[in-house]
């Protein structure tokens, strides 16, 4: 009974003098003769990296905002009556902006930079941490074969084998095995956070790269909006007078290229197979542009009546007031086909088409510059160009159409026109049944009504 009453005393005795001799691994697991210095200096550069990666983004988001104010104030510019000052005021705003875009677009690639040294210094660190629990590991193991090279139970067997000794060898039996598992488990969390570190370093390398390749995209539409600028002033010579003349000009090639393509397009036979249409709902695709604003609906629109440019009152497609900006793929695709003419008699100018898995193909005109090729597999909100104002087009902006990919043909100029500065490109074409109504397919927005598409624009 005597020896009962010291047993707890002793279990605390035992406790104390035991955790001295095994270790569990510490957060820090410093190596025999690491000094503290050293951890203080990764620590410290960690925290730097995370500093200047706040500050990145404070700057980026300052930048987005700046950039906010230009796209509202090309959007309060757009409602404007057509004229030269209009015109200039707009790619003034627009050059402004596109130059803070590769601002913006420089940060990011720092930020970018700073993240891979961040994850850098987290896999380094790991990684260290990895070989210092394998060495705990293997040392508590060779405890524990020592601490085996007898069975505990099996010294109960010896009459002369201290009670007290058992209890402080079964004692250190069950910390030995709980350290144990506990350096397992750290090394599992240490091996998972390795394998993260690892996805997240491919990921922003990936990421890296497209935003090199913008950086290079940004800085040639800064040009091209430059150019684009000097050459209205060149030909309008800063006149009023010859700006509107230079807009009846185009307006007068728009009403006879549209009148062209619908005759060619009224002689052509397609036979609609219902099941082939996308039954109609919101958010079947995403926005084309980086923004929603629509500047023309579809079909027979206010615009369409008073200008008349449009044969049957029929535009066939959606435009979007972006001036300059992304555009971006609204399903998951493959480029059938692109057409580079800038002339301002040929028809949609920079043109891509993506054919989608669903039987659809949509077309993306009036381009500045398109960064896809034929054949290239796009995924939904991939970027494949930046809008512009090539081809017949009043403005900067994006004409986005759609159509049953069975009925959409591209066939040379020649085929429709006999106009001498188009010979060599092509143009899509469709007969009215292979159309569809883009509006019925864009995510909901203020401009919608109850039966899923948008109102009149």
């Amino acid at each position: 009974m005597k020896v009962l009453r010291y047993i707890p005393i002793f279990f605390i005795f035992v406790s104390l003098t035991y955790s001295e001799e095994i270790q569990a691994p510490k957060n820090t697991l410093n190596l025999p003769g690491e000094s503290n210095v050293i951890v203080l200096k990764e620590s410290s550069e960690i925290d730097r990296l995370e500093d200047e990666i706040y500050s990145q983004n404070k700057k980026i988001n300052d930048i987005q905002k700046d950039i906010n104010k230009f796209n509202k104030e090309l959007e309060e510019v757009g409602k404007e009556k057509n004229s030269l000052s209009k015109e200039v005021r707009e790619l003034n705003i627009s050059l402004k902006k596109s130059k803070l875009e590769v601002n913006k677009v420089n940060n990011d690639i720092r930020k970018a930079n700073l993240k891979l040294s961040l994850l850098g210094n987290n896999l380094s660190d790991n990684f260290s941490d990895i070989e210092k629990l394998k060495n705990t590991y293997i040392k508590l193991l060779q405890k524990q074969n020592e601490s085996t090279d007898q069975n505990i139970y099996y010294l109960l067997l010896y009459e002369n084998y201290n009670f007290l000794d058992f209890l402080r060898k079964l004692y250190q039996t069950q910390i030995l095995n709980k350290k144990i598992s506990g350096t397992v488990k750290e090394l599992k969390v240490k091996g998972s956070n390795i394998k993260k570190d690892q996805s997240s370093v491919i990921i922003q390398k990936n990421r890296l790269s497209l935003l090199e390749k913008e950086l290079v995209d940004r800085k040639k539409l800064t040009e091209i909006i430059a150019n684009s600028q000097k050459k209205l002033l060149q030909k309008t010579q800063n006149k009023e007078d010859e700006y509107q003349a230079l807009l009846k000009e185009k307006i007068n090639e728009s009403t006879d290229l549209y009148k062209e393509l619908y005759e060619y397009e009224a002689a052509l036979e397609f036979a609609i197979d219902p099941k082939t249409i996308p039954k109609q709902r919101k958010g079947f695709l995403s926005w084309p542009a980086e923004t929603s604003r629509i500047t023309q609906s579809y079909g027979c629109t206010s615009f369409a009546k008073r200008s008349g440019i449009y044969s049957k009152c029929h535009h066939n497609g959606v435009d979007f007031g972006t001036k300059y900006g992304k555009i971006l793929s609204v399903a998951d695709g493959v480029v059938k086909t692109t057409e580079s003419s800038y002339h301002s008699r040929c028809g949609y100018g920079k043109w891509v088409i993506i054919e989608h898995n669903n039987g659809i193909s949509s077309l993306y005109g009036h381009l500045s510059k398109f960064i896809v090729r034929e054949g290239q597999s796009i995924k939904r909100g991939d970027i494949i160009g930046y809008s512009g104002n090539t081809g017949v087009s009043i403005a900067a902006h994006l004409h986005f159409s759609l159509f049953l990919t069975t009925g959409l043909k591209i066939v040379p100029y020649s085929n429709i026109s006999s106009r001498s500065a188009c010979r060599g490109f092509n143009v899509p074409v469709a007969p009215s049944g292979a159309e569809l109504n883009p509006i019925c397919y864009f995510p909901e927005n203020r401009y919608q009504n109850k039966a899923g598409c948008f109102l009149d624009k």
